[in-house]
Protein backbone atom coordinates (compact mmCIF):
# COMPACT_ATOMS: atom_id res chain seq x y z
CA UNK A 1 0.00 0.00 0.00
CA UNK A 2 2.77 2.20 0.64
CA UNK A 3 1.98 4.20 3.83
CA UNK A 4 3.69 4.24 6.91
CA UNK A 5 2.49 2.36 9.93
CA UNK A 6 3.01 5.08 12.10
CA UNK A 7 1.19 7.74 9.57
CA UNK A 8 -1.46 5.25 9.05
CA UNK A 9 -2.43 4.53 13.03
CA UNK A 10 -2.04 8.50 13.26
CA UNK A 11 -4.77 9.20 10.88
CA UNK A 12 -6.77 6.17 12.32
CA UNK A 13 -6.78 7.95 15.34
CA UNK A 14 -7.86 11.22 13.90
CA UNK A 15 -10.92 10.02 12.73
CA UNK A 16 -13.91 10.92 14.27
CA UNK A 17 -12.67 13.62 15.92
CA UNK A 18 -14.71 16.66 16.01
CA UNK A 19 -12.50 19.92 15.19
CA UNK A 20 -14.09 22.52 18.09
CA UNK A 21 -13.68 25.56 15.99
CA UNK A 22 -15.60 24.44 13.06
CA UNK A 23 -18.36 23.27 15.49
CA UNK A 24 -18.74 26.85 17.00
CA UNK A 25 -18.97 28.52 13.75
CA UNK A 26 -21.63 26.06 13.13
CA UNK A 27 -23.65 26.60 15.67
CA UNK A 28 -23.26 30.41 15.20
CA UNK A 29 -24.32 30.07 11.69
CA UNK A 30 -27.03 28.30 12.62
CA UNK A 31 -28.07 31.16 15.01
CA UNK A 32 -27.66 33.63 12.48
CA UNK A 33 -29.91 31.91 10.12
CA UNK A 34 -32.81 31.57 12.61
CA UNK A 35 -32.51 35.22 13.56
CA UNK A 36 -33.32 36.05 9.63
CA UNK A 37 -35.98 33.71 9.51
CA UNK A 38 -34.36 31.92 7.10
CA UNK A 39 -33.28 34.39 4.56
CA UNK A 40 -29.92 34.83 5.10
CA UNK A 41 -27.22 33.36 2.42
CA UNK A 42 -23.71 32.91 2.51
CA UNK A 43 -22.39 36.18 2.23
CA UNK A 44 -24.61 37.74 4.76
CA UNK A 45 -23.62 34.89 7.03
CA UNK A 46 -19.82 35.30 6.41
CA UNK A 47 -20.86 39.21 7.41
CA UNK A 48 -22.55 38.05 10.74
CA UNK A 49 -19.60 35.85 11.72
CA UNK A 50 -16.92 38.40 10.85
CA UNK A 51 -18.61 41.02 12.92
CA UNK A 52 -18.40 38.56 15.66
CA UNK A 53 -14.46 38.31 15.59
CA UNK A 54 -14.04 35.61 13.30
CA UNK A 55 -11.95 34.69 9.84
CA UNK A 56 -14.71 33.56 7.36
CA UNK A 57 -15.40 34.31 3.65
CA UNK A 58 -18.65 33.61 1.71
CA UNK A 59 -16.93 30.36 0.49
CA UNK A 60 -16.26 29.26 4.13
CA UNK A 61 -19.75 29.86 5.21
CA UNK A 62 -20.96 28.11 2.30
CA UNK A 63 -19.33 24.87 3.24
CA UNK A 64 -20.97 25.41 6.59
CA UNK A 65 -23.71 25.98 5.96
CA UNK A 66 -23.63 22.54 3.81
CA UNK A 67 -22.42 21.06 6.28
CA UNK A 68 -24.97 22.43 9.04
CA UNK A 69 -27.71 21.71 6.29
CA UNK A 70 -28.79 25.07 5.94
CA UNK A 71 -30.55 26.51 3.19
CA UNK A 72 -31.52 30.00 2.39
CA UNK A 73 -34.55 30.43 1.25
CA UNK A 74 -36.20 34.38 0.37
CA UNK A 75 -39.52 35.08 1.13
CA UNK A 76 -41.66 35.46 -2.21
CA UNK A 77 -43.73 38.97 -2.15
CA UNK A 78 -47.30 37.87 -1.19
CA UNK A 79 -49.58 37.20 -4.09
CA UNK A 80 -53.02 38.60 -4.80
CA UNK A 81 -55.43 36.51 -6.12
CA UNK A 82 -58.22 37.70 -8.63
CA UNK A 83 -61.32 35.85 -9.36
CA UNK A 84 -60.74 36.76 -13.60
CA UNK A 85 -63.60 38.61 -13.71
CA UNK A 86 -63.99 42.32 -12.59
CA UNK A 87 -67.26 42.06 -10.97
CA UNK A 88 -70.56 40.32 -11.33
CA UNK A 89 -73.14 42.88 -11.14
CA UNK A 90 -74.89 44.26 -13.71
CA UNK A 91 -74.23 48.24 -14.59
CA UNK A 92 -76.80 50.48 -13.24
CA UNK A 93 -79.09 53.02 -15.74
CA UNK A 94 -78.11 56.07 -15.40
CA UNK A 95 -81.16 57.76 -13.66
CA UNK A 96 -81.71 55.91 -10.93
CA UNK A 97 -80.91 56.29 -7.34
CA UNK A 98 -79.60 54.30 -4.45
CA UNK A 99 -80.31 54.90 -1.27
CA UNK A 100 -78.43 52.25 1.41
CA UNK A 101 -80.20 51.88 4.63
CA UNK A 102 -77.02 52.48 7.31
CA UNK A 103 -77.59 53.43 11.41
CA UNK A 104 -73.97 55.85 10.90
CA UNK A 105 -75.66 57.75 7.81
CA UNK A 106 -78.96 57.09 7.03
CA UNK A 107 -80.60 57.19 3.94
CA UNK A 108 -77.25 58.26 2.19
CA UNK A 109 -77.59 58.25 -1.30
CA UNK A 110 -74.72 56.40 -3.68
CA UNK A 111 -74.75 56.74 -7.40
CA UNK A 112 -73.18 53.71 -9.39
CA UNK A 113 -73.39 50.14 -9.16
CA UNK A 114 -75.33 48.00 -6.69
CA UNK A 115 -73.71 46.46 -3.42
CA UNK A 116 -74.43 42.63 -2.70
CA UNK A 117 -74.89 42.04 0.88
CA UNK A 118 -76.60 45.00 2.07
CA UNK A 119 -80.06 46.21 2.78
CA UNK A 120 -80.39 48.53 -1.06
CA UNK A 121 -83.69 50.61 -1.55
CA UNK A 122 -84.52 52.04 -5.13
CA UNK A 123 -86.12 55.26 -5.23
Amino acid sequence: MGVNRSSFYAWRQRQGVANRGRARLRTLLVRFHKESRGSAGARTLASDLRSEGHQVGRYMARTLMRESGVVSCQRRPHKYKSSGVEALVAPHPPGVRIVVASPVFPKKVYRGRKETGRAVLFT
